[in-house]
């Protein structure tokens, strides 16, 4: 190994580094972007999950249909992100929305 980095020049040196900084940013801007939509996917199917068991405890505690749509409709309304003064961005709504959600 050694004897082959030695037979190297230097521009030969710094174009392999080139060529290795560039992969890495490749491989590590595909897998963040792999794990976000996973990561999306599995949230999303526990919440539908949560949500279908909660209609089932409902549904055998002997709940109307139109109580378990009220009680969906006000978890809908206490999840959804508020609107906050000022100029907070979206990094304020994902805050203000994690803050009533979990």
């Amino acid at each position: 190994m050694f004897e082959l980095l030695s037979r190297l020049t230097s521009e030969d040196l710094l174009a392999l580094c080139g060529i290795f900084l560039g992969l890495v940013a490749i491989v590590g801007g595909l897998s963040i972007g792999l794990v976000a939509v996973i990561s999306y996917h599995y949230r999303r199917s526990r919440m539908d999950d949560i949500e279908a068991t909660l209609k089932m405890e409902m549904i055998q505690r002997g709940m109307s249909a139109d109580e378990i749509s009220k009680v969906l409709e006000a978890r809908a309304a206490e999840c959804a992100p508020k609107a906050t003064g000022g100029n907070a961005g979206w990094a304020g709504l994902r805050r203000e929305f994690a803050k009533t959600c979990n």
